[in-house]
Formats: structure tokens, sequence, C-alpha cells
């Protein structure tokens, strides 16, 4: 199943304002899941474009070994029949591996991406490589202030880049790659900027141990599979020692320890509570 029949247009001014701050290249990927919690889903899509002394591109599907849930498909448009005969993930991750080498790595919102790569590479026993990973989403706000939505969607729509099959991994990594080289040019763009963008390094992971069988780990799957509001008690913050409901969207493995991810209905503000901090769960509720 061929998914990635784009046309990729980078002119040259493109390239050049590219190796200015990146002489090794990039590399812009996304990925499609099984769901948003890499701990608990799986990797079905690879997409990637390399930009260097010449531009490649990498795809492939990946059998996750696990169902693809139906709300899921509906939105990448990827079922369990079309990815029953790709390669399982020890294969399709080190191809795209061995396409990437040591060159840096930039997705829309990459916190998300980068923990499947890390949850996978753990999974397949690969060591973490010495790759530096760059997110667009920081990068747009750096570049393109006040804009009124970072989604990929709605960027792309503002700067006026082709984004015909969103959701779908070729396409969403050539409009997060077109946001970066947009921005490249902009007046407010230095080597400052540089900083603002970068996440962290894969090599900054030694292991992953998420600690999920205790009671905390397990209640908080539970809201996430239910999508559910569930009260926490987190060490730190202005409502510590407080319960605060929280609707949890995701796990994700960071340099730190594993945190959740979620929506924060007492701030209305997306935040990170590493597990480690959240001493107590409350009630499990509807929105």
């Amino acid at each position: 199943m061929l998914r990635n029949n784009i046309k990729i247009n980078i002119d040259q001014s493109e390239i050049d304002a590219l190796l200015k701050y990146f002489p090794e290249g990039i590399v812009a990927f996304d990925l499609e899941t099984t769901g948003l919690s890499p701990l608990l889903d799986r990797i079905v899509e690879i997409s990637a474009i390399k930009i260097g002394p010449q531009i490649e591109t990498f795809h492939t599907l990946i059998n996750p070994k696990i169902p693809i849930p139906e709300v899921t498909s509906n939105i990448h448009g990827l079922y369990d029949d079309d990815v029953k005969e790709a390669p399982e993930l020890s294969h399709g991750l080190q191809d795209f591996l061995n396409f990437v080498g040591k060159t840096p790595l930039l997705a829309h919102n990459a916190q998300f991406d980068a923990g499947f790569l890390i949850n996978s590479l753990e999974l397949i026993e690969i060591a973490f490589p010495p790759i530096n990973i760059y997110c667009s989403v920081k990068f747009a706000r750096k570049v393109f202030p006040k804009k009124e939505s970072y989604s990929l969607g709605d960027l792309s729509k503002n700067l006026e880049i082709t984004l015909s099959s969103h959701h779908q991994a070729m396409d969403d990594a050539y409009a997060c790659l077109k946001i970066m080289l947009k921005g490249l040019q902009e007046p407010k763009m230095n080597k400052s900027v540089m900083k603002d963008f970068f996440l962290f390094s894969l090599k900054d992971f030694k292991s992953i141990d998420p600690n999920l069988d205790n009671e905390v780990g397990k209640e908080i799957i539970k809201a996430i599979k239910n999508q559910k509001v569930i009260e926490i008690m987190y060490k730190g913050g202005s409502y510590k020692g407080k319960f605060r409901p929280i609707r949890p969207l995701s796990i994700l493995p960071l340099p730190q320890g594993p945190a959740v991810y979620a929506h924060c209905l007492l701030s209305d503000l997306y935040k990170f509570f590493y597990l480690s901090k959240i001493t107590q769960t409350g009630d499990i509720r509807e929105l």
C-alpha cells in the first residue's frame, strides 16, 4: 500500500537556508500509530524526507501486532488488513534508522513522535543513537509568533503550505519540513532560535522504566483507554497536596522519567505530570 505519492517541491534557496543552520542536513519525519500513548500503542507507518546534499525519502508501513482501533483508523486511514503483510517493528524501524544515520530529526509536536521512537527502540533492544531531535511547533512559536493555532493543519493553511492528506505520514512530514524551511528565512531567525526548538538527544535516554504496574499507573491507563477524567494528587505546583482533575491523553517517556500528558481542568492548560510525582489518584468520571 503506497501512501507517499506527494510532490516534494523544495527550491535551492530553501536548501541553502537549511544548510546554514544544519550543515549535516535534517530528516523531517512523521509516524502514524495505533493510538496516542507511546508506552501503550504501536507504530503503523513511518515516513521521512531527508534534506542534505540531495533530497531523499523513506516510507514503510509496519505491522503493529496489535489491532488498530477503528477510531484511530478513521483518522489516518490505515486498517488491520492494510498492515498485516507489512514488516514488523524490528525490520521497519531498523530500516528507518539506517536511512537517518546521525542526521538530526524534525517532527511537528516532536515529543509524541520521539516518544514512540524511544519506546520502540527499547522494545526491540536497539541502543539509543546519538541523534538530536527538533520540534517544528517550538520553532514556529518563535519565528511565527501570535498565531491563533500551531496545529499542523492550521499552521500549514496560514503559511500557504500544501497539506493534501493530513494524517498520512509523508504529507505530514512534508508540511512539517516546509514550516521549518519558511521559518529559517524569517527575519526573526538567528542561531539563538536553534536552542529554542531543540527538544533532546536520543542518547539522553539510558533505559525506560515506566513503572505502570503500580496502582497509580493502572488508574492512569484506565482513564486514558476510556477517555475519562481522573483526579490526581501531585507533588509540586500551586495545587500541591490537593486533588486536581485531569484528562490524560498519553504517557510519554522523557529523559527525566515517564510523564502523563494531560489537559488540566483547573488551569485549562495541557501539561506534563511526571508519574513519579503523582502520589495518589481519585475518582474517574466523564468529562
